[in-house]
């Protein structure tokens, strides 16, 4: 996982909207410790609030929306029980 540090003295005060055009959300996982299973999710909003002391990141992902680059595994992704045939 990667993280960015921010620090209010480095960004000018008020409140940005993550633009998606130039932003990702995404996630990998070991997958039985042999294979990491790399994946994004297409929709997604955040902002980040610099006008306290302390900048304020805050986002939503809309689970839906994962990508795994999988036919077969990505809608099962997010189904409740991926042994049925309903998913």
């Amino acid at each position: 996982m990667s993280v960015t540090s921010l620090t209010a003295d480095r960004i000018p005060a008020g409140v940005y909207n993550v633009d998606p055009a130039h932003s990702s959300v995404g996630f990998a996982v070991k997958h039985m410790g042999i294979a990491t299973v790399r994946g994004s999710f297409r929709g997604f909003e955040g902002t980040v609030d610099a006008s306290g002391d302390a900048p304020v990141l805050a986002g939503t992902v809309e689970v839906s929306t994962v990508d795994t680059s999988g036919t077969r595994r990505s809608p099962t992704a997010t189904c409740s029980s991926p042994t049925t045939s309903s998913c």
